[in-house]
């Protein structure tokens, strides 16, 4: 009979509950994940896991990056993204949601403040719609994420 881990000490735990961890740290404790992956009814380590893949693959194939130089960006990236969402839950949008997201994110970079009825025309979308898609926007950046 294998023994049953307790992980949700591990789990909050997992960068030494610090926020500002040095990166040896928190590259220790990442180097610890597969020692938990067998854990019962516990998926976080292979959705770490499919990130780190994620973001590997896209400094390689669409950054041209070497391996070497991918593997470490992406432990670098997984690290930070773990580090601001540990252990809390949190929705990735796809499809049209993440079209619009992405889209919303454009306008409010592009946004000079005299550019709206180009930005409108551009997008098919009116004045209005470009103004609430930047107030939106500004809203959400309110929040300071470090």
């Amino acid at each position: 009979m294998s023994k049953q881990i307790d992980t949700s000490d591990q789990q909050n735990d997992l960068f030494g509950g610090q926020v500002d961890a040095p990166i040896a740290q928190v590259f220790e404790q990442y180097q610890k994940l597969d020692s938990l992956a067998d854990c019962p009814n516990q998926k976080w380590p292979e959705r770490l896991a499919e990130f780190h893949d994620v973001i590997e693959h896209y400094f390689k194939e669409v950054l041209k990056q070497d391996k070497d130089v991918a593997h470490k960006h992406a432990d670098g990236v997984t690290t930070m993204i773990a580090k601001h969402f540990g252990g809390r839950p949190f929705y990735m949008p796809k499809g049209k949601s993440l079209d619009r997201s992405l889209r919303d994110q454009q306008i409010f970079k592009r946004f000079t403040g005299h550019n709206q009825d180009k930005l409108a025309e551009e997008y098919d979308l009116s004045v209005a719609q470009i103004y609430a898609i930047v107030a939106r926007q500004h809203q959400l950046r309110q929040r300071k994420l470090f």
